[in-house]
């Protein structure tokens, strides 16, 4: 079945599993997948991300290139497609060979990420994981073997790769997603890799007590001795990022001698905010009508 565009909507993203998740279930982030698909932690907000948006918009100039040195035309997939026979399996899609053979997506990177990538020709193809299991995931809901990944690097390097899935492949994957899929239905949420995520699946205390195992309170020694190092980071960087405030003192702009930029501070520009507690002042009465008590949030200490 396909859609438009229109179905990135928050309601709509959490009724299925999506090549985007299967980019962030590659990196790691299953509980994360999980917990946004309950309702219970918001997907993460791209659209102010400078670096994604222009991602978005170079899309066609990849794809251009790509047509170019590969002698293929492309034609635009602005849709969405369920897999055949898993409902609660979809997916967007970039472009499409005009024979339907193969799949293009296209990504424009900073020249940094060139290093997580093969060289053009390069065997065995090396790409980072979370690109490989976009692509899987398509080929899956598409129901093709072969994605292109083409890619920009820093704007000036391109390079393509092609991506060909076997069934055992498609099936593992399947299989895993299938899983997540699962414990989505039975709100069984698994290991928080981030604090994040760990908030969410816990957001309450008791008042019990849990005994740590000789693993755990090394853990916590070990974290202690990070976070008071983290603490020692924290203040050279603080008292190093000071003196060249004072250094520059009223100047935007910070350069080297042979004229490189070394730092910037400029003032942003100004901005509106409402000011709860001058309403509260001016209009004390109105404003307790409006207040609602939120739990309180745990906090986490290493004593």
């Amino acid at each position: 079945m396909a859609n438009d565009r229109a179905d990135f909507e928050p309601e709509k993203r959490r009724a299925k599993l999506w090549s985007g998740d299967s980019r962030r279930i590659a990196k790691g982030e299953v509980a994360e997948v999980v917990l946004e698909k309950l309702g219970r932690l918001d997907a993460p907000d791209l659209s102010h991300v400078e670096a994604v948006q222009m991602g978005h918009r170079l899309q066609p100039v990849v794809a251009r290139i790509f047509e170019d040195v590969h002698n293929v035309k492309l034609r635009d997939l602005d849709l969405s497609m369920e897999h055949r026979t898993e409902p609660w399996l979809a997916s967007h899609f970039d472009y499409e060979a005009e024979d339907r053979s193969f799949l293009v997506e296209c990504k424009a990177y900073n020249a940094n990420m060139a290093q997580y990538f093969s060289e053009q020709d390069e065997e065995p193809i090396r790409v980072p994981p979370a690109d490989f299991a976009q692509c899987l995931h398509e080929a899956l809901v598409y129901g093709c073997d072969v994605v292109y990944l083409a890619v920009l690097l820093g704007g000036q390097r391109f390079r393509s790769f092609k991506l060909v899935f076997t069934n055992e492949q498609k099936s593992e994957w399947l299989q895993k997603l299938a899983e997540i899929w699962g414990m989505i239905q039975a709100q069984n949420v698994p290991p928080a890799s981030t604090t994040e995520a760990a908030r969410a699946t816990w957001p309450a205390s008791t008042d019990d007590e849990i005994v740590a195992t000789s693993a755990v309170e090394q853990l916590c020694k070990q974290l202690s001795t990070y976070k008071e190092q983290a603490k020692q980071l924290e203040e050279y960087i603080d008292a190093a990022q000071a003196h060249l405030q004072n250094y520059m003192k009223d100047r935007g702009t910070l350069v080297a001698p042979t004229g490189k930029i070394l730092a910037t501070w400029k003032s942003a520009k100004s901005s509106r905010r409402f000011d709860a507690k001058a309403f509260e002042s001016a209009m004390p009465q109105v404003y307790k009508q409006f207040v609602r008590e939120t739990a309180g949030s745990r906090r986490f200490l290493i004593k």
